[in-house]
């Protein structure tokens, strides 16, 4: 329906959240924007990690 391309779209702070979230996409063919909950939650954790820290190693 209008050609427009399908993204999956997964929140996370750990890291086996960021390969669940990139390995679906994947899966599904498709993209993924993935992103942190800064923030959002009502107390950070202290472990928590960056985005960019948590799909390095998957999108290399």
């Amino acid at each position: 329906m209008g050609n427009a391309p399908a993204i999956a779209l997964s929140y996370t702070i750990y890291d086996k959240g960021g390969y669940l979230g990139w390995s679906l996409s994947r899966f599904w063919g498709v993209v993924n924007w993935s992103s942190t909950l800064n923030g959002r939650l009502q107390e950070d954790p202290t472990d928590m990690r960056e985005t960019h820290e948590i799909i390095n190693p998957y999108n290399n």
